[in-house]
């Protein structure tokens, strides 16, 4: 999805006609294709570990591991904002 979003980007911006408007454009898409790239971990992690939790029975961990996720990615979520 995200190579996608970067190519209408590209030919939205493209349209303005300035070269500098299209650079700023193509570092800013690499920026947050990095970030989401870095970020892109966080279900892939979270997932397992709450369906072992579950399939223990164990569903105080289980909410566990889900608030541990959903405070890191408050964190990212805030520290990408500032």
């Amino acid at each position: 999805l995200l190579p996608l979003v970067g190519l209408v980007d590209t030919y939205w911006v493209g349209k303005l006609g300035s070269a500098t408007e299209l650079a700023g454009m193509g570092a800013a898409n690499q920026v947050f294709s990095t970030i989401s790239w870095a970020v892109s971990f966080l279900p892939s992690v979270t997932t397992p570990l709450v369906a072992m939790a579950l399939a223990r029975g164990q569903k105080e961990v289980a909410e566990t591991r889900i608030a541990e996720s959903l405070f890191v990615a408050m964190i990212v979520g805030t520290l990408g904002l500032s």
